[in-house]
């Protein structure tokens, strides 16, 4: 995919940047990322933030103006989980996407505020992934892929069992086991 000056790039933000436009008018959509037993293991995140749910089926984001801006983050200070939402929004036609670096942890980190968070119901609109590119298909990229291919860096940081569940795709893994 050639790149454009009008290719939406994900971005990365920092905690304080956040806390900023947080406070500020007009402030971003905020999405928490993680499964089901994260919310219910640790339901605090950051106040406004709406909960994304990874393991919901269909995954499904947002749907709002694609100019909103926003701003993703998930439990792992390697941003794993936020950077594949952050992927499914772009494909969706999302202008603004960022990441916060460090993610949850790095806001701790910086004792700003938390705030419970409702994750056992949707707010407002919302569409499934979008079935090209970085959705859920069996042929959409990996995410390592699919940040490669659309000139992403990765996050440097990451746990290795992270690192091992968005490089290897166990539905591609037994679909070639079988084939042999």
């Amino acid at each position: 995919m050639p790149e454009t000056n009008d290719t939406p790039r994900l971005q990365r933000i920092d905690a304080a940047t956040l806390a900023q436009r947080l406070a500020g008018p007009q402030p971003p959509l905020l999405l928490d990322v993680r499964r089901r037993a994260a919310f219910e293991s640790k339901p605090r995140g950051i106040e406004t933030a709406l909960p994304l749910l990874l393991d919901a089926d269909p995954p499904r984001i947002p749907d709002r103006p694609r100019a909103t801006p926003i701003v993703v983050y998930c439990l792992c200070s390697g941003e794993a989980s936020s950077t594949r939402a952050a992927l499914w929004l772009l494909a969706a036609g999302y202008e603004h996407v960022a990441v916060l670096d460090g993610g949850l942890p790095q806001w701790e980190a910086q004792n700003r505020p938390l705030a419970a968070l409702d994750w056992t119901r949707e707010t407002g609109r919302w569409m499934n992934i979008p079935k090209t590119g970085n959705a859920a298909a069996i042929d959409a990229p990996l995410l390592a892929e699919a940040a490669f291919l659309f000139g992403q860096a990765l996050p440097l940081r990451r746990d290795m069992a992270v690192l091992f569940v968005d490089m290897v795709d166990s539905t591609r893994l037994l679909l070639r086991h079988d084939a042999t």
